[in-house]
């Protein structure tokens, strides 16, 4: 009921002066309340026929609603700006997968109920196979096996500690490729500091030849072999001798031949050098 109808109301209930409250007084008054609740009442029709205030006291203002998120009050709507950001807060704080792995949020309801039922589905499908110990009797998280204890199959499985020995002492007494190159002109470099180099040489019509080597010796005190390659028709004697003072990179081979003269040769030869790289 409107304030002015109240103040009017406590007027006439407080007069005291014989024949104030006149019957036009009061009349007036009493048709102004049931105005008043009768507009009311249509309101109230209204609302619930088409779900929308007309007018009167339903009609929301803007100090009737909260815009906070702080305010208390339990008679107040909260804006519509304020329920955007509270969904936007309770969505970054709830997951609706199963796959992200964020350990700050939490599991929609929805996953959780997915979840629940292929954790029931597992109960029906998944079933063991083979025999297991009862429960209780299972071994100790950290205990020991003997040998004895070990079925072997067809592929050994177990080490014995002698086995252990010989195993961890291969990498000492094993020689391994460091690097190589397998062709005509080539080369093995072990990890022991064995290098052997070898190749083949056309031939040219200088007595001295230099040969580079793919990879150098450590110094130059490694051995050096050469040989001759000739045709099966040619009944010269030939030899094939390294020129002193090589270096750890090349080395010179002169080649030499012998029938009713003697001379120097441009024949083909091969060659072979082993020596330390390290």
């Amino acid at each position: 009921m409107s304030k002015q109808l109240i103040t009017e109301s406590e007027a006439i209930r407080d007069e005291v002066r014989v024949g104030a409250n006149s019957a036009k007084r009061v009349g007036t008054l009493l048709v102004q309340m049931a105005n008043e609740v009768n507009g009311i009442y249509t309101n109230v029709l209204d609302w619930i026929n088409n779900d929308r205030p007309q007018g009167g006291g339903f009609i929301l203002t803007q100090s009737d609603v909260v815009n906070a998120l702080t305010d208390e009050s339990e008679l107040k709507p909260l804006s519509a700006k304020q329920g955007k950001i509270l969904k936007a807060i309770i969505d970054a704080m709830v997951v609706d997968n199963l796959v992200t792995d964020d350990e700050s949020k939490a599991l929609s309801a929805r996953q959780g109920k997915e979840l629940a039922g292929r954790i029931e589905g597992l109960s029906e499908v998944y079933q063991p196979l083979g025999d297991y110990q009862p429960a209780g009797n299972y071994a100790a998280s950290v205990h020991e096996h003997q040998a004895s204890d070990i079925q072997e199959t067809t592929d050994k499985k177990v080490m014995t500690a002698e086995e252990r020995n010989i195993l961890s002492t291969l990498g000492t007494k094993s020689i391994l490729v460091e690097s190589q190159s397998l062709g005509q002109n080539g080369y093995l470099k072990c990890s022991n500091g064995l290098l052997i180099q070898w190749g083949k040489h056309s031939g040219s019509t200088s007595p001295s030849v230099t040969i580079y080597l793919t990879e150098s010796f450590l110094d130059a005190d490694y051995i050096i072999q050469g040989s001759i390659i000739k045709d099966a028709s040619d009944n010269n004697v030939y030899s094939a001798l390294p020129i002193a003072n090589p270096t750890k990179s090349s080395f010179k081979l002169d080649r030499n031949f012998s029938s009713t003269n003697t001379g120097v040769s441009s024949a083909k030869f091969n060659w072979i050098a082993i020596g330390r790289w390290k």
